[in-house]
C-alpha cells in the first residue's frame, strides 16, 4: 500500500508518496490523526499533508487504489477457501457522521445518530462467508438520488470481479421500483418490507406467516413491479420480506428466510469493526475522507484474509483487531530500524527478533 501509486507527485514536492501513505496507515493503525502522527516526523507538517491530499487526491484515484488490491483472484481464492457455487452478497450503505456546517460537499441526510443528521456516506459491497465478511468494494455518495447509480455501479462491479452471486442482503434503502427492477433481472434477493400504511392493511385479519406472490410497488410515474411478499411473527412483532427466490426454497419453512436474512447481520459487525481502523479527521473534503475509508477498508480485508486463510476459526486461535494492530506496529518500527541500519540485514539475532513477531499470527510457538 505504501508504495501504491496514488498521485502524480513531482521531484519538488513537500514529501514523497510513499512517506505520505506510510503516514496514513500508521495513522489507522495506531487510531491517530494525520495531524498527530505528523508531529512524529520532521520532514513536513500536517498543513503540508492535506495541501497534496486537498488539491490532488480525487474519488476515481481512491476508488482505483482499492480496486487495486481487491481483484479476482482474491475472489477466486474465496471460492477455493469455502468452496461451494456462489457467495452471498451483502450492499449496504455506511455512515461517517458529520458535525459541520450544512451544505458541505459530499455530506448527505441520513438517520439521527450521535446527535447528527448529516454524514459521509459509502455504499459496500461486502462477501458474506461464514467466517467473516470481505469488503469488495465501496464508493461514497454524493447526492441522496444517486442511489440507483450508485446500485447499479455495485453490480458492474460484482459482474467485473466475477463474483458468482447465490443471494444479495439487500437493506430497505433499496426497497424501491427502479432497484428492484434493475436486481431482479440478474439476481435472487431479500429484502425487508415497509411496513407502511400498505402492508399494515394487508396483513390485518390474516394468519400469520402469510404469502403474496403478486406484491407491487410503483414509482412516482406510475411504473409498477411485481414481486413476492412473505410476511411471519416473532411475538407481537410483526414484518415480511420482498423477495424473488422461488417459493419452492421456503414455502415449506418460511423462517428459512429470516436465517439467510440474517446472514447479513454481520455486515453490522464488519462496519463496526472496520471503524477500528478509522483514521480520525475533521478533514472536510470529501475526497480525502473517502480517501481514508479505503485505507481503513484494506487494512480490515488484510485482518480478514489473515483469519480466514491460517484456519483461525475458534475463539482461542482467532486474532483479534488489537493483537493484529500490535503487530503491525512492531513491524514497523523493526523494518524502520533495519532500514536505519542495513547491517541489522546480515544479523540473524535481529532476523529471529522480528520473525517471533509474526509466529503468533500463523499459530506458531
Amino acid at each position: 500500500m505504501q508504495q501504491y501509486h496514488l498521485l502524480g507527485m513531482r521531484k519538488n514536492c513537500l514529501l514523497q508518496q510513499s512517506v505520505l501513505l506510510a503516514l496514513l496507515i500508521t495513522a489507522a493503525f495506531y487510531g491517530h490523526s494525520p495531524e498527530e502522527r505528523a508531529q512524529n516526523e520532521r520532514n513536513f507538517t500536517s498543513d503540508a499533508l492535506y495541501h497534496h491530499l486537498n488539491n490532488k487526491v480525487s474519488v476515481e484515484s481512491a476508488e482505483l487504489m482499492l480496486n487495486s488490491f481487491v481483484k479476482k483472484r482474491d475472489i477466486k481464492l474465496l471460492r477455493r477457501r469455502f468452496g461451494g457455487w456462489g457467495f452471498y452478497v451483502a450492499i449496504d450503505f455506511t455512515d461517517e457522521m458529520f458535525y459541520g456546517e450544512k451544505g458541505t460537499v459530499g455530506v448527505v441526510g441520513t438517520k439521527h445518530k450521535n446527535g447528527s443528521n448529516y454524514a459521509f456516506k459509502y455504499m459496500t459491497v461486502n462477501i458474506v462467508t461464514p467466517e467473516g465478511r470481505f469488503f469488495v468494494w465501496a464508493y461514497p455518495m454524493m447526492d441522496r438520488k444517486e442511489t440507483l447509480w450508485l446500485l447499479n455501479k455495485a453490480l458492474m462491479k460484482i459482474d467485473e470481479l466475477g463474483i458468482r452471486v447465490h443471494l444479495l442482503l439487500l437493506d430497505r434503502e433499496f426497497n424501491f421500483t427502479d432497484a428492484l427492477a434493475l436486481i431482479g433481472e440478474k439476481y435472487r434477493y431479500i429484502i425487508p418490507a415497509d411496513q407502511d400504511a400498505k402492508f399494515r392493511k394487508h396483513i390485518e385479519g390474516k394468519e400469520l406467516p402469510a404469502y403474496c406472490d403478486d406484491w407491487r410497488i410503483a414509482n412516482k410515474s406510475g411504473e409498477e413491479i411485481s414481486t413476492q411478499l412473505v410476511v411471519l411473527q416473532e411475538g407481537e412483532h410483526k414484518y415480511g420480506y420482498l423477495t424473488n427466490l422461488p417459493k419452492g426454497r421456503f414455502d415449506k419453512e418460511v423462517e428459512i428466510l429470516s436465517r439467510l436474512y440474517g446472514m447479513r447481520w454481520g455486515i453490522e459487525t464488519a462496519h463496526r469493526s472496520e471503524d477500528k481502523f478509522r483514521i480520525p479527521t475533521t478533514c472536510k473534503t470529501a475526497e480525502v475522507r473517502y480517501l481514508f475509508f479505503v485505507v481503513s477498508v484494506l487494512l480490515y480485508n488484510l485482518w480478514v484474509w489473515i483469519n480466514l486463510f491460517f484456519n483461525f476459526s475458534t475463539s482461542d486461535e482467532h486474532v483479534t483487531i488489537a493483537g493484529f494492530k500490535e503487530l503491525m506496529r512492531k513491524a514497523f518500527e523493526e523494518f524502520n530500524l533495519w532500514l536505519k541500519s542495513p547491517e541489522r540485514w546480515l544479523s540473524m539475532l535481529s532476523f529471529g527478533n522480528a520473525g517471533r513477531l509474526f509466529l503468533p499470527a500463523f499459530g506458531c510457538p
